[in-house]
């Protein structure tokens, strides 16, 4: 065992109610401590350990109760961390040793694991007090094998660093989303899961789940063994074999697309008499989906699923030298069968190599139907909250070390939510402020196709913004997955640059390098780009040409610059009329040997931005006196235009500075003054004739002068309060709007005024600071809003603070309920008029949603 060292530590524990629990602390010169207490009517019972410092002493922990006697030896304070995530977290050490070339960590007996059993838990408000089993294993022998090969370098690197002992409590579960750890409350505030919770939460839903599943998958091996005639007399009466070359996947071969059922590979190959035929080892890469593997008729090994590396010692007695013969059986479940391309597949014989690959045969032996994956229960929400979570509220960690992320990849655009609540929802249960230092996604090119184009990239992208939480730092390893195996083996530098991620958030060592990150992209003149980072001067790049940045034009177009490194930056240059708005950086799934690299050759993040552009702005009047200010870039005469509206007693200027980060990116952006909406307004009007119905008609005044002069292909409504109010209505009203971005719009306004008695209002009234009229109350809306707002399809970005105590949030909820395609953001803290650093985040997600619209 480890505990934190320099910091109280809390053992809980139950015993019988009203009994004394004597703790005895023992060191090398003996007792040290008696720590005691005693336990409730429930029989609970905590002890605090008082601070020890950091050492190789060891100690024993005695607990006394009733005669009875606990006894935990070999006991250190040093430096204990909480890892956890999915699989590539989980994975163990000996899956990351290369059959080929084996390699096994040196170990210690000072770095210690406790490795979680996973136990799913899908009640409402269950909590364990503990970890359901588990043990404490050292990092020797055969049992640092079966320790996380991640959280082992980390330690390893940090020991190095520290000289102290360094725990881990591993409780990651391979499969597992962010949501996995979350509990029921705060799954049902997050949205979009309360269909599944109503489900799971159900008693008996694991155990009947479980057993349908059973009883589906034997129906369907006993519809194979029915139609299986070859697997039977396979070795003494062979079928009729048709030859193919492995690896392969059966996607690519016409007999066998979409196969389903029981399939027969065999391959001859011989063993020279020189080859020493003991200690033979089989390298047969990756299969999909499940295989058993037989030499000379004699079974040597088997997988029940396809991420496993097929690795299988032969037995004794079973090869011989001359020719023998290797049989597969395959089991393919969801018609996307194959062997893993890129993979050895081979015989190692001391150290000689069989080639295992090429030419081979095969013949099916049934063929069934498509059947539906069981359910696989780690990976659904609320599963891993109650026993592999809550248990770790109460320990004191040094930090938390965090890989996940890829079951996450069907809904990329909600990770910054998701795993922003988890560290909140984590911080708040264990009491303080924990640093979590987290793995961004490596590359990877799914062999099954079973991945989304581009949700890798998208769920990189929202790590990057998770370096937005407070006391949080990310290990980029772009440059060290493997395109075809979802559990590349590379964790030793995973590890290595987690704990320098340590070394810098946790411990303030000023001489590690920080990360780089890029900070602008500029467009200086017709056909170059300026691209600016966060230490210039410490970028290396290591292609050339570049292989993966691309310049994205509104008109769709995809440029592939050139690059060159100056002193103030990346030089990137292109060739096209059109001016690029965005620069992607290795925004793939799978962005093979990446460009950029800092000096001390750590890999540059992943990352998109927009290409800022001079701009210019004229004023005009329009209509019946409408004052409006265009804003536009320099170099591009846009077709994408953005129309600004102001809020209640507001002007243009307070969308002013919108309107000019929108006009650098690439989109024309026009604010204008809503007639008597605002002190300081410039256009005709009064506010004692201001209502939301006259808005409505000042913006359609504003849309239709656009739409016949500039004629933009995609147009836009921006408004903020009130004029997001009237900007959603008028969406709703019109079917020419592209889409909506609305801040913290007013949908408040009818609840607040239809009420109030109008007879009251016979002459002009202050209301919030400026002068209006009963015509105020007559504009109101008298129909139901959020119904008329279900009536608009197109896209809707709604931005909303927490603390906005003049629009309650709720609100923006229901909105986004009622809408058709509506995203609601939510700005922590933030109240009616965001903060200058959260007005620079709303820059950056209008941004975003926009571009994603004009580009699809």
């Amino acid at each position: 065992m480890i505990l934190q060292s320099a910091t109280e530590n809390c053992v809980h524990g139950k015993s019988p109610s009203d009994e004394k629990i004597t703790l005895t602390v023992s060191g090398s010169s003996g007792v040290e401590r008696v720590l005691s207490a005693v336990s409730n009517e429930n029989g609970e019972y905590e002890i605090i350990i008082p601070p020890y410092p950091p050492s190789f002493e060891s100690y024993t922990l005695t607990f006394s109760c009733g005669g009875e006697k606990i006894v935990f030896s070999d006991v250190l304070f040093g430096e204990l961390y909480h890892i956890s995530g999915q699989s590539n977290m989980e994975l163990p050490i000996f899956r990351t040793i290369d059959p080929l070339d084996p390699k096994i960590p040196k170990g210690s007996r000072f770095i210690r694991e406790f490795r979680v059993p996973v136990v799913c838990c899908f009640g409402k408000d269950e909590e364990y007090d503990d970890f359901q089993g588990g043990e404490w294993k050292y990092a020797l022998g055969n049992d640092i094998l079966n320790m996380s090969a991640a959280g082992y370098y980390f330690s390893e690197k940090l020991s190095e660093k520290l000289d102290v002992p360094i725990g881990l409590v591993n409780t990651s579960a391979g499969g597992s989303p962010v949501e996995a750890r979350m509990p029921y409350g705060m799954l049902m505030e997050l949205g979009g899961y309360e269909e599944f919770l109503a489900r799971c939460t159900v008693q008996g839903y694991e155990k009947n789940t479980a057993e349908a599943d059973r009883a589906k998958y034997a129906k369907w091996c006993a519809e194979l063994e029915k139609k299986d005639s070859v697997s039977g007399n396979i070795f003494t009466s062979p079928p009729e074999f048709t030859k193919c070359r492995i690896p392969f996947y059966f996607r690519d071969d016409p007999m066998l697309s979409n196969f389903c059922g029981r399939i027969w590979f065999r391959k001859n190959f011989v063993i020279s008499d020189d080859m020493d035929i003991s200690g033979a080892v089989l390298v047969l890469g990756a299969m999909i989906d499940a295989d058993e593997v037989f030499v000379n008729g004699g079974a040597v090994g088997s997988t029940g699923y396809m991420y496993p590396p097929r690795i299988y010692p032969v037995p004794e007695g079973v090869l011989r030298r001359g020719e023998n013969t290797l049989h597969i059986r395959l089991e393919v479940r969801q018609g996307r069968g194959g062997f893993v391309e890129g993979k050895k597949y081979c015989l190692k014989l001391g150290d000689k190599l069989i080639d295992l690959s090429g030419e081979w045969e095969y013949a099916v032996a049934a063929r069934g139907e498509y059947i539906s994956p069981d359910v696989f229960f780690q990976g659904l929400p609320l599963s891993m909250y109650g026993s592999l979570t809550a248990p770790a509220f109460g320990i004191k960690f040094k930090g938390l070390i965090w890989y996940q992320g890829e079951s996450n990849d069907s809904a990329p655009e909600r990770y910054y939510e998701l795993f922003k609540a988890f560290v909140n929802m984590y911080r708040e249960r264990c009491g303080y402020e924990i640093p979590v230092i987290f793995t961004q996604l490596c590359n990877f090119d799914d062999p099954v196709r079973c991945v989304v184009p581009l949700s890798w990239a998208q769920v990189r992208e929202q790590q990057l913004k998770c370096l937005d939480i407070p006391e949080t730092a990310m290990a980029v390893t772009i440059d060290i997955g493997e395109s075809n195996d979802l559990h590349p083996i590379n964790k030793r530098d995973v590890g290595r640059r987690l704990a320098l991620c340590a070394e810098r958030l946790i411990y303030k060592d000023n001489l590690v390098p920080e990360d780089i990150f890029p900070l602008s992209a500029e467009l200086i003149e017709d056909g170059r780009i300026l691209l600016s980072f966060t230490d210039t001067k410490a970028v290396r790049m290591v292609n050339d040409p570049p292989k993966h940045f691309e310049l994205i034009t509104l008109e769709g177009e995809i440029l592939r610059p050139s690059a060159r490194l100056t002193d103030n930056g990346l030089e990137l240059r292109y060739k096209s009329e059109n001016a690029p708005v965005l620069l992607r950086y290795a925004w793939e799934n799978d962005p093979v040997k990446p460009d950029l690299f800092s000096s001390t050759g750590l890999p540059v993040t992943p990352f998109r931005l927009p290409v800022i552009q001079k701009t210019l702005w004229k004023e005009y009047f329009i209509g019946s006196g409408i004052f409006v200010r265009e804003y536009y870039p320099l170099h591009q005469d846009n077709k994408c235009a953005v129309i600004l509206s102001h809020g209640y007693n507001q002007n243009l200027e307070s969308t002013s500075d919108i309107a000019a980060a929108l006009a650098e990116r690439g989109f024309r952006a026009y604010a204008f003054d809503f007639c008597g909406g605002g002190f300081g307004s410039k256009s005709i009007g009064s506010g004692i004739d201001m209502s939301v119905s006259t808005e409505i008609s000042d913006l359609e005044v504003v849309i239709d002068y656009i739409k016949n002069n500039v004629f933009p292909e995609k147009l836009f409504l921006y408004g903020e309060s009130q004029g997001g109010f009237v900007s959603a209505l008028t969406g709703a009203k019109r079917k020419d709007i592209s889409g909506l971005v609305l801040l913290y719009p007013a949908f408040c306004i009818p609840d607040q005024w239809l009420g109030r008695n109008p007879s009251k209002m016979t002459k002009p009234f202050e209301f919030m600071g400026f002068t209006i009229s009963k015509k105020y109350y007559d504009g109101v809306p008298r129909y139901d809003v959020f119904e008329k707002l279900g009536e608009y399809t197109a896209p809707v970005l709604i931005m909303h603070g927490t603390s906005d105590s003049v629009v309650n949030v709720g609100y923006a909820k229901k909105a986004v309920k009622a809408l058709k395609n509506a995203e609601l953001i939510l700005y922590e803290g933030e109240g009616h008029g965001f903060s200058e650093k959260a007005r620079k985040k709303e820059i950056n997600d209008i941004s975003e949603f926009l571009n994603k619209i004009i580009l699809l």
